[in-house]
């Protein structure tokens, strides 16, 4: 895992530097809203053991990666799903036109009158 939060170059971080002003107090990172400070344990493989690692995150990136993650498959299965559903109306369509000139034909017939292509 990797830090999302950006620090000083935080765009949300700059605003509230530029809202305080001139004062003499300037905000450090920690007392952004959206930063978040995980502990993260890796499990330990055999005898070796790994220290604890500190992730600096930014919650509204890491919110979105992770419904990203969530998100991407299923617009995925979507999409597939109306690439199926066309296909079948296209098709579905064909047939009808298909239906209907043939039936169209058969009037004519019925009636006496000839087409382009028996002429």
């Amino acid at each position: 895992m990797e830090d999302t939060c950006v620090g000083d170059k935080c765009w949300f971080y700059m605003l509230i530097k530029e809202l305080i002003g001139d004062s003499k107090v300037s905000p450090d990172v920690h007392f952004c809203p959206f930063y978040v400070e995980m502990v993260w344990t890796p499990q330990a493989i055999g005898e070796k053991t790994q220290e604890a690692k500190i992730v600096k995150d930014c919650a509204n990136k890491r919110s979105l990666l992770t419904l990203l993650n969530d998100i991407h498959p299923r617009l995925t299965g979507v999409q597939k799903s109306n690439e199926e559903m066309r296909n079948q109306t296209s098709i579905t369509a064909g047939i009808f036109n298909r239906l209907f000139e043939d039936a169209a034909k058969i009037s004519l017939e019925k009636r006496g009158i000839k087409t382009i292509e028996q002429n």
